[in-house]
């Protein structure tokens, strides 16, 4: 009786899920589906496919998808020659993505040392000997080490120096070594003395003559140090001799120049003419006499007419609307009656 309810139990919900699942499927069929992204379940590789999947954001249903497989990115690898000590190999292709080997790759073994024999080498003053070694002649690599031999030391020399002077250096004694002439001590320079300054005078220039500078030379060895400059003549320092205007009856003088320092006349002055009178008309009371403007008046004379008969046979006679006249020669009118 308890087996019986079991299976009954069991058929029963066999039925639920085939009959819930019919339901499922019927919604997916219907659905209009709205897929999301992409998602990548299972990433390609050179030689498998891949998948991806997306998802209704409505019902569920899942779609899948293959990605097809990348296929080698192939690279080629330069051959690598062996050493002495290393092995080598042949150019080959590989996948430079998951490395796997696309052609066949051929190892080359190490080639081995070269044996050279060093050469002994006797010491110098200064640098240690060896005796006979060993070594590779491809690689530079020591097989058997020299053994060293000590250096034999300088035989000292002295290098003769010699004394400054005013303008030389010189040098002090050094040291040398008499086999390979190597400096042991090396000269140091001397410093020049120096001179001993004493003056050459030089003298003033004057308006017209050149001068010279001060000079300096060494008392010790004569040398010029500072040579004597000539000193250009001054020229002369311009100082006017005022002059004087003419006036109508007295010469003048132009202005002159003389160097105010030495006196000597740069420019002569030279003799203005008298002006003379200019000399213009004045009248007053049917006289006349003559002016000039530095003051000069000559005597006054009467003004002289002519007779109207006169004046008018010459065409002398001036008139106007209101009368007529007869002019002085200093201009002014005697009137005559209409």
């Amino acid at each position: 009786m308890k087996y019986f309810k079991k299976l009954l139990v069991a058929l029963s919900m066999t039925a639920l899920a085939v009959f819930a699942g019919g339901c499922n499927n019927l919604q997916e069929q219907l659905c209009k589906h709205s897929y999301g992204e992409d998602v990548v379940t299972v990433a390609a590789t050179c030689e498998e496919d891949g998948e991806l999947s997306r998802e209704c954001e409505k019902c569920g249903h899942v779609e899948t998808e293959t990605i097809a497989a990348l296929g080698h990115t192939e690279e080629t690898v330069a051959a690598q020659a062996p050493t002495c000590t290393e092995s080598g190999w042949t150019e080959y292709d590989k996948c430079s993505v998951c490395d796997e080997l696309l052609t066949v790759k051929k190892d080359l073994p190490a080639l081995g040392h070269q044996i050279a024999i060093l050469e002994s080498v006797a010491p110098t003053c200064d640098e240690n000997g060896w005796k006979s070694g060993a070594k590779c002649s491809v690689c530079d690599e020591i097989i058997v080490a020299p053994e060293s031999i000590p250096a034999l030391g300088h035989s000292v020399e002295v290098i003769p120096g010699y004394a400054a002077t005013c303008e030389s250096t010189g040098l002090t004694d050094g040291e040398k070594c008499s086999v390979c002439d190597a400096i042991l001590t090396a000269q140091a320079e001397i410093p020049t003395l120096g001179h001993s300054v004493e003056v050459i005078p030089g003298y003033a220039a004057t308006c017209e003559s050149t001068g010279l500078t001060d000079g300096e030379k060494c008392s010790v060895c004569d040398a010029v140090l500072t040579a004597q400059a000539e000193i250009p003549a001054l020229g002369h320092s311009v100082e006017v001799i005022p002059g004087y205007a003419a006036t109508c009856e007295s010469t003048g003088l132009t202005d002159g120049e003389k160097c105010s320092v030495c006196d000597a006349i740069l420019t002569a002055q030279a003799e203005i003419p008298a002006l003379g009178h200019t000399l213009t008309y004045a009248y007053e009371n049917h006289q006349h006499w003559q002016v000039c403007d530095c003051g000069y008046e000559t005597e006054k004379v009467d003004c002289l007419y002519m007779s109207e008969d006169e004046a008018t046979a010459m065409s002398c006679v001036k008139y106007d609307a209101e009368k007529h006249w007869i002019e002085c020669i200093c201009g002014q009118e005697l009137v005559m009656v209409d």
